[in-house]
């Protein structure tokens, strides 16, 4: 499973935040949040290791497709 959210990136929810009192920082904050998760079930293998977000989709195939992709993040020692 993947999935993942781009945060709040439509201009009226932008403006509606500022006007009910949030500040340009937390609003942009919020703009720029990602959510991303992965399981992987168990009779699959799992991962000993934290996946940076980066490198959830290069796992997965890189586990059920072939090596195809080197890890960008934490992960790119291995």
């Amino acid at each position: 499973m993947l999935q993942a959210d781009h945060g709040i990136h439509i201009m009226p929810a932008h403006n509606y935040m500022l006007d009910i009192g949030y500040t340009e920082t937390q609003v942009m904050e919020m703009w720029l949040s990602v959510i991303s998760a992965v399981r992987i079930p168990q009779q699959y293998g799992e991962s000993d290791e934290p996946v940076d977000p980066l490198d959830i989709t290069r796992l997965l195939v890189n586990r059920f497709v072939g090596e195809n992709y080197e890890y960008r993040g934490m992960r790119s020692s291995e």
